[in-house]
């Protein structure tokens, strides 16, 4: 079984460790696989603001797929650390696991918060959510869409490690569409996290650290 405590010392800031290792050819963070999960997997790589999220609709309507919003699971060594990287995110990117797992287990979104907790607190690997949320969807195949998934190199040779039948989707947008889509996502993340006001975003008045983080990540991203 993968070691329960994968960082027994633990980095103050998750953020600066994940950058750390994503130029690692394999970052100690990660669980030695014992094996790859024997079950499809379909992965959707995409850039922020891509169409993802109208994509993963879409191919839910098919009765062979199980297609979750943005379940952001790869980059990740155990849902501990999952949690404590998102929760330093602006946008909502958690939300995505709790409601697939209220849709498989039958619960509703708080119940099924509280089992994702628990998991947290174990520090389930990554690798045993995964499985779990493919046994639960059979026979349909899980589509698994997040944009983190295609943010580094390291990320995308990990997934054929985990996977012993991967089937990759990649969706492409224009680089300026992506940019001015990203700029409307900030102005109304940025209100309903409370960072500035109705008057503000009106104005397109949006702090200037907020929108460089954006313009910053999108660039990187796309390049």
């Amino acid at each position: 079984n993968p070691n329960p405590n994968p960082n027994p010392n633990p980095n103050p800031n998750p953020n600066q460790e994940l950058l750390r290792d994503a130029a690692c050819p394999r970052p100690s963070r990660w669980f030695a696989l014992p094996r790859r999960a024997p079950l499809p997997l379909v992965m959707v790589l995409s850039t922020l603001r891509s169409g993802s999220s109208l994509l993963s609709f879409v191919l839910n309507a098919h009765p062979q797929l199980f297609a979750p919003q943005g379940l952001f699971l790869l980059p990740y060594a155990s849902l501990r650390e999952r949690r404590e990287h998102l929760s330093r995110n602006l946008l909502f990117l958690d939300d995505g696991l709790h409601h697939a797992v209220a849709h498989l287990w039958g619960l509703s979104f708080d119940a099924a918060a509280a089992l994702v907790a628990g998991w947290e607190e174990q520090q389930m690997p990554i690798q045993a959510v995964y499985e779990l949320l493919q046994a639960r969807c059979a026979p349909r195949l899980l589509v698994d869409r997040g944009t983190e998934n295609a943010r580094s190199l390291q990320y995308l040779r990990r997934a054929p490690a985990m996977f012993a039948d991967l089937r990759l989707v990649h969706l492409c947008r224009h680089p300026y569409s992506v940019l001015h889509s990203g700029g409307s996502l900030l102005r109304r993340t940025a209100l309903a996290r409370r960072v500035v006001g109705a008057a503000e975003v009106a104005r397109r008045d949006i702090p200037l650290t907020l929108a460089l983080a954006l313009t910053l990540t999108l660039t990187l991203t796309l390049t």
